[in-house]
């Protein structure tokens, strides 16, 4: 999860911790404008070699009060995409 993004480009990233909470991974840089928003996320904070290729699967999740349960996405908040839908990302090539 990201979250707390500040004013100088910096958010936090968190990984979850079972059964209940989060763990705090790093900082990570994001940049937006009016209506759009990039977070960059180094491979080495989500334990991935430099050298493999990405393929992740992500949700949009704003306004949520809770956050101590994954069930807890879905019931408070806006979540995009609806339901058990995701947004992939894979990479088009294998870095060397």
């Amino acid at each position: 999860m990201v979250d707390q993004f500040q004013t100088n480009g910096q958010a936090r990233l968190l990984t979850s911790k079972a059964p209940k909470g989060w763990k705090k991974r790093g900082a990570v840089n994001f940049s937006k404008t009016a209506n759009e928003i990039e977070i960059r996320v180094p491979k080495k904070l989500i334990k991935i070699s430099p050298k493999n290729r990405v393929e992740i699967e992500f949700k949009w999740h704003d306004t949520t009060i809770t956050a101590n349960f994954a069930n807890d996405f879905y019931l408070y908040g806006d979540a995009a995409p609806i339901g058990r839908f995701n947004y992939p990302y894979s990479e088009n090539r294998i870095l060397k």
